[in-house]
């Protein structure tokens, strides 16, 4: 069954790759993901095909104005059920309910009130739209949910990352880049569009990217990180990772020739013993803490 799912939704779903359960093709999680953005990019659900489609979001779309949220929360939701049946007649949708956050934590009192009326809502909409709704609680009831520490990762509202993202997905994703403003953009992709595109079009849809980001963001900085090593197993199941160093010559070339600052991230690699997760692309969560602070070593003096 899971071999001919999608799981869509924010980064609590992504953990179902990140964590090895689930092969990158079967989900579709991104950190920050909203019932808005899925919908923006019902197209990459579709076009994967699948028989049954599992839907998990809604904590990034809770507001000050609960009320009002829910309102725009459900209205969008059902936009999605609607256009993703529509796309995929013969798929079945399921709904799961958002999950709560640590009851301990700071946020933990007034969120979970919010995620509860959220989940009421999306219960009765499942309901009237003839969808499966997985009530996700009972999990949390009966066993001791262990939570994943945030303190050493990044605000949701820093990062656009969706699961099993490529240079023609940031590319449709670049109005949102623009909407958050950013002083700085840290530009990593290339782990998936070197098993789909040769170097001469993987370079000229990163120029792409470049200039349509320079024309929202003319005043931002850019900062173009290289393609991260696989670990030797993930080379051996996939012979054109070995072309990441070439891929990676080509774009430190376009970074000099576009005047935008280059982060080599192999000295990181070097420097450290690099835990990867089972399919050796993706990383364990003690990497990241490693590679922020590579990051404001590398480009201190342009902030």
């Amino acid at each position: 069954m899971f071999g001919s799912s999608l799981f869509v939704g924010d980064s609590i779903i992504g953990g179902l790759t990140n964590d090895d359960l689930l092969p990158e093709a079967n989900v579709m999680g991104g950190l920050g993901a909203t019932v808005q953005s899925t919908l923006d990019n019902v197209e990459e659900i579709t076009s994967r095909k699948p028989s049954h489609v599992f839907l998990s979001m809604g904590q990034n779309d809770l507001g000050e104005q609960p009320e009002e949220a829910k309102k725009t929360f459900v209205q969008q939701y059902t936009r999605l059920v609607d256009r993703i049946r529509e796309l995929l007649p013969a798929a079945r949708v399921y709904v799961l309910s958002i999950t709560p956050v640590d009851a301990a934590s700071p946020v933990g009192a007034f969120m979970n009130p919010q995620i509860e009326t959220f989940n009421a809502a999306l219960q009765k909409m499942a309901k009237e739209k003839g969808v499966d709704y997985s009530d996700l609680a009972p999990i949390f009831r009966q066993r001791k949910i262990q939570y994943d520490e945030d303190g050493n990762k990044l605000d949701s509202a820093n990062v656009i990352a969706p699961s099993g993202a490529t240079l023609a997905l940031a590319l449709q994703n670049v109005e949102k880049l623009a909407s958050r403003a950013p002083e700085h953009v840290f530009i990593l992709l290339g782990s998936n569009d070197i098993r789909l595109s040769d170097k001469q079009e993987f370079v000229e849809r990163y120029r792409q990217l470049i200039g349509s980001i320079r024309n929202k963001l003319p005043k931002a900085r850019l900062h173009i990180l290289s393609i991260p090593p696989v670990a030797e197993e993930a080379l051996k199941g996939e012979p054109r990772y070995a072309n990441i160093t070439d891929f990676n010559k080509e774009l430190k070339q376009l970074a000099d020739e576009v005047e935008i600052d280059y982060v080599d991230l192999s000295p990181l690699f070097a420097a450290n013993k690099i835990h990867y997760a089972n399919n050796g692309v993706h990383f364990k969560p003690d990497f990241y803490p490693l590679l922020l602070d590579y990051l404001k070593r590398q480009t201190a003096p342009t902030f």
